[in-house]
């Protein structure tokens, strides 16, 4: 299988300057703001059979490539003047990852009551080309007038894994899937700076993390109609080095954070099918968390601080009404907040019971679509989609009296297309966000530390467009 897409917009930001409308943006050069992105994906997938076992090995190969600018000219100040008598800056970034991933594993039964997977992956990531470079520029022309500064700053991320899965049918009606996996990545990281703005090296960096992840889970099905599970699953997101800890002051590594989950469920169905129901409740503990933080000269860096929960209940149901015809809807209430209060040190301010970021307490979804036959093997695809996000925290309150933003209110969002499909073909027309809301999405305050400065990242404003593909 072989996937390319390519696309070019503008970023979902905005600065909150008094007279800033929500889709303004106060920019000094020409041309900052712009983004292209292309990707490239690789797939190939061999199955082999051995008698009662089946080999599976999948291999991968992923380009992603990004182009972004942005406007610097409050972060240089007079520099781009003094040098070169222009006072404006722009930074042009190039950067994602070459991903090599390589699995392969073994499957099959014995005994009648026993089924297993066993299996082996490899994943490496090089972005050995991510950097940025910035130039003086003139405002009203956008010319470049010179060069300011270069940062280069590639980056290894390598892991290799063992799993192993073992499901035991008890009875017919009752059975434990337990389960396994040992993981291992390791890190590397440096950045060099060089132009008359600033010089300096970031000597390389390497980290190593060990992680062992398991899950548990019993079902017991009453009927082909009715099933219940429980399921206990751990988690962990990996640690790694922070940028330019030995020229700002902020520590070189940070270590991964853990999280167990425990979820009850039940899934129903109607005899025909046409109607099912699932429900689940849950509860997380999350330890170690990490946040990102910003040392006393501006200079972003992860670390690791405290425990937190996070608990909720999650409905869904769909209903093919007729031949053709699909409602489907899902609701959620989650609730997310710290357990314990950051340490003294940690550079944040978070107390036990404030809310995690950016979590809604409610969301939902409510989708209709319809497919029918119109003749000459075309197929006629309708749908809609709306969704709700509910109000959300912003990002936890750096130490130095800086307060936490309030809270981001909640917002619906409807999406509408209509496809015709002939054998491979589908042509499309697409509405996102028809009723054009201005969802926001994140906030921040670039310098932590005036008003002027804050900005918002906003969901995509209503956008019509045109799609043409082909299945292989």
């Amino acid at each position: 299988l072989v996937v390319h897409h390519r696309s070019k917009l503008g970023v979902n930001e905005t600065g909150s300057r008094p007279g800033i409308n929500p889709l303004d943006q106060l920019l000094t050069v020409r041309g900052a703001g712009a983004y292209t992105k292309r990707n490239q994906s690789y797939v190939g997938t061999v199955t082999g059979f051995m008698g009662p076992v089946t080999l599976t090995s999948i291999t991968s190969y992923n380009i992603a490539k990004s182009h972004s600018s942005f406007d610097t000219t409050n972060a240089f100040d007079t520099l781009p003047d003094t040098l070169y008598g222009v006072h404006g800056s722009a930074q042009y970034d190039v950067g994602g990852p070459d991903k090599f991933t390589q699995e392969v594993r073994l499957s099959g039964s014995f005994l009648e009551h026993f089924d297993w997977l066993a299996g082996l992956s490899y994943s490496h990531e090089d972005d050995s080309k991510d950097g940025s470079v910035n130039y003086a520029e003139n405002p009203p022309t956008g010319a470049v007038a010179g060069f300011l500064l270069s940062d280069a700053f590639p980056t290894i991320f390598a892991e290799r894994a063992a799993y192993a899965d073992l499901t035991v049918h008890f009875t017919p009606q009752f059975d434990v899937q337990l389960g396994g996996r040992k993981s291992e990545n390791q890190q590397s990281y440096e950045e060099i700076f060089t132009g008359p703005a600033f010089s300096a090296t970031q000597p390389l960096v390497h980290t190593t993390d060990n992680s062992f992840t398991y899950l548990v889970t019993p079902r017991y099905r009453w009927s082909d109609d009715l099933m219940a599970y429980a399921r206990v699953a751990s988690g962990y997101r990996p640690g790694g080095p922070n940028y330019t800890c030995t020229l700002f002051p902020a520590p070189c590594a940070y270590k991964a954070d853990t999280s167990v989950n425990y979820e009850l469920g039940l899934k129903v169905s109607s005899p025909d099918r046409r109607v099912s129901l699932d429900a689940s409740v849950y509860y997380i503990n999350w330890n170690d968390i990490q946040i990102s933080l910003i040392s006393p000269i501006s200079s972003s860096f992860f670390a690791n601080a405290g425990k937190a929960k996070s608990q909720g209940v999650e409905l869904s149901g769909q209903w093919r009404a007729v031949e053709g015809l699909t409602l489907a809807a899902w609701v959620s209430w989650n609730d997310a907040v710290l357990k314990e209060g950051f340490p003294a040190n940690s550079g944040a301010v978070g107390v036990s019971g404030d809310r995690l970021p950016y979590a809604a307490r409610f969301s939902g979804n409510i989708s209709i679509e319809e497919s029918t036959p119109v003749g000459q093997g075309l197929t006629a695809t309708f749908g809609a989609v709306g969704s709700y996000i509910g109000s959300r925290a912003t990002d936890f309150a750096f130490t130095g009296g800086v307060p936490r933003e309030p809270d981001l209110p909640g917002y619906t969002k409807l999406d509408m297309h209509a496809d015709l499909r002939w054998g491979l073909w589908t042509a499309g027309l697409f509405a996102d966000n028809l009723t054009d809301q201005r969802g926001v999405l994140y906030v921040y305050n670039r310098y932590y530390t005036t008003p002027n400065n804050e900005g918002a990242m906003f969901i995509r404003p209503r956008t019509l467009g045109l799609s043409l593909t082909r299945n292989f």
